[in-house]
């Protein structure tokens, strides 16, 4: 694994004196930064751009373009150039939905599932061997982060709740 280092926003610590409000977010920024620089330095040369890859992390199962566009907040159009794409590259094809016919699905080819392996693998690698979570805790973990997940597309969809309002003034 190269090493990619230079980014000072993980290489901070947040003292331990600090609200663990603020910890909790100093964390997030500094893993969310560690993981994308890993993941851009460590990941083979796809030719992908980081929603292209985003895209292929989403793809555990087959998924309409229309979902995949409302899950990551993106014009209808963007998520069809950025299909275009991942089919020029081999690593999805379009099929027909069975349960709508007018609808189609992204699905993984045999060269983007073996893709979408090496991430997951080296989302373990950076995980457990480099940040030294075990299973319990990475599963604890993912946990919180589909809590977190969920919650923040509440948030997003329900803009006018008061605490919605306050937070962001």
């Amino acid at each position: 694994m190269s090493n990619c280092n230079d980014d000072p926003l993980y290489l901070q610590t947040a003292a331990p004196n600090i609200e663990p409000e603020l910890r909790a977010i100093m964390g997030a920024i500094a893993l969310h930064s560690f993981l994308e620089m890993q993941v851009e330095c460590n990941v083979i040369d796809d030719g992908l751009t980081k929603f292209e890859r985003n895209l292929l992390i989403r793809l555990d199962q087959p998924k309409r373009l229309g979902q995949l566009a409302r899950d990551t907040n993106s014009l209808p159009s963007t998520m069809t150039a950025a299909a275009d794409q991942l089919e020029r590259a081999g690593f999805v094809s379009r099929q027909r939905d069975p349960n709508d016919r007018r609808a189609w699905l992204l699905v993984l080819t045999e060269q983007g599932a073996n893709h979408r392996a090496e991430i997951v693998q080296l989302s373990r690698t950076l995980l457990q061997d480099i940040l030294h979570l075990t299973d319990d805790e990475l599963k604890s973990y993912a946990d919180i982060g589909t809590k977190i997940h969920a919650n923040i597309q509440l948030a997003m969809q329900n803009p006018d709740q008061p605490e919605i309002t306050r937070a962001a003034q």
